[in-house]
């Protein structure tokens, strides 16, 4: 079974229609039809059928279907890598983060020096934890950083940081002085306008935090880019809760304070596949990244 009879099936399930499949691939609509007889003998079962006017798969066309769009998803990120290896001579290395962890870790001079551990043009790309984990199993990503655990094995799914949640306010709000807020009483808080950074597993720590102090923040909206955030706190319209680690040292007109009670943490994670076109290249990245969390990796 060759690419083009992987990729038909795809299609064909895509599509549905034996004459859209032949616009996509640019040929005749009886050729189409020749390599679906042939790939229904060369299984020696049926695989499609016909309802309504439209192409049907079988149960077993289903099971096919299965593995051939895992095959051709996998060959078009396999030519599209090897494209660009031909452009320019440099293989593309690709880095998947959540927003969190790409203000908590990639901005300033880490991808400068990433880039330098190997003849590799980097490629970062952002999203939920759910897509990237997807990602790297479909080999869309080399390297994730998440706040979710892979659920790999320990050597290719590392902890990086356990980072304490901080409070976020504009450097002219009342609260501003306040040196230590183990003594104010969190009801304060609690009246006050707040934007989230739009994070799961930063929404559990904070919920978390809420439950422990028995309140609830009044959370006017919520955002995926931390700009915004920065940019809704300075400006003076609400306060936030992020990770310590997200605190731009020098982000003008805007204080951190420890949050009251218990420390909250927020968890990051690295994880890489073993079977990935360069592992002992992710472990060297991430060691970079461990050290700049204070950590060694092992």
């Amino acid at each position: 079974m060759n690419l083009l009879k992987i990729r038909l099936i795809v299609l064909l399930e895509r599509f549905k229609k034996v004459t859209a499949v032949a616009e996509e691939l640019g040929v005749k609509q009886p050729t189409i039809s020749f390599h679906m007889r042939k790939m229904e003998e060369e299984w020696g079962t049926p695989l499609f059928e016909m309802k309504t006017g439209k192409v049907m798969l079988t149960e077993a066309g289903r099971l096919l279907h299965h593995y051939a769009e895992q095959i051709d998803r996998l060959y078009a990120e396999a030519e599209a890598r090897m494209k660009e290896l031909q452009r320019n001579g440099l293989h593309k290395y690709v880095i998947g983060c959540n927003e969190t962890a790409n203000a908590a870790f990639l901005r300033g001079s880490w991808l400068t020096a990433a880039s330098e551990l190997a003849d590799i043009q980097l490629s970062l790309l952002t999203g939920d934890n759910d897509r990237l984990h997807q990602l790297l199993l479909e080999g869309g990503a080399d390297l994730i950083l998440t706040s979710r655990s892979s659920g790999l094995s320990a050597g290719n799914n590392v902890l990086l940081v356990e980072d304490p949640l901080m409070l976020l306010l504009p450097a002219v709000h009342p609260l501003a002085g306040t040196a230590n807020l183990s003594s104010l009483s969190t009801y304060r808080l609690a009246q006050l306008p707040f934007v989230l950074l739009e994070d799961s597993s930063l929404k559990e720590a904070v919920t978390a935090w809420e439950a422990a102090e028995r309140m609830t923040l009044s959370v006017r909206w919520t955002t995926d880019r931390i700009e915004h955030v920065i940019s809704a706190v300075r400006t003076g319209s609400c306060l936030t809760v992020i990770p310590s680690r997200c605190v731009s040292e020098t982000a003008a007109g805007i204080v951190s304070i420890p949050l009251p009670g218990s420390p909250v943490y927020y968890r990051m994670y690295a994880s890489w596949l073993s079977s990935g076109w360069s592992p002992q290249l992710a472990g060297r990245m991430v060691g970079m990244l461990q050290q700049q969390a204070g950590n060694a990796y092992k």
